[in-house]
């Protein structure tokens, strides 16, 4: 089976760990500052474990659908998987991990972990739109805060 993993990172200076998974749990407001998952949805009021989500992705103006369900969901960790198929077939592992800094912010490990026989077909067409696009909702979660925290 092949395995790809795209991993980026950005550091919140003015937000704790939890803050910023807290942020990117709630789904639902995604199209309030998120430019990359242009909309969110959870099938449950609470987004936890075994949860169903939907969301709509713009990578670079082709937009999709996926519908992934949350397999971890703590203050500090929010991951979910999505498959295409069976998961031999094409799977992907969606990951945000968030550390407190030296400086009192928040450095966040976004990344997504792809597996499946399609791999090396579908990240020829898809791996540098899918790494623009975290690094996208990285800088777009990083304003949020900013913005929250000047008062716009």
């Amino acid at each position: 089976m092949f395995n790809r993993l795209i991993e980026t990172e950005v550091r919140i200076p003015n937000a704790s760990p939890q803050e910023v998974i807290d942020r990117i749990r709630d789904v639902k407001h995604f199209e309030e500052w998120n430019t990359f998952m242009v909309h969110g949805e959870c099938e449950s009021e609470e987004v936890s474990v075994g949860a169903r989500l939907s969301f709509e992705l713009d990578l670079q103006g082709n937009r999709t659908k996926i519908d992934p369900v949350v397999i971890e969901s703590t203050p500090t960790t929010f991951r979910w998987v999505g498959k295409l198929g069976s998961e031999s077939v094409f799977r992907g592992e969606h990951m945000f991990e968030a550390f407190s800094d030296d400086e009192g912010g928040t450095r966040l490990r976004h990344a997504e972990d792809f597996s499946g026989f399609l791999v090396p077909l579908l990240m020829v067409l898809l791996q540098e739109k899918t790494r623009l696009g975290f690094e996208q909702m990285n800088s777009d979660l990083k304003a949020s805060f900013e913005e929250i925290k000047s008062g716009q």
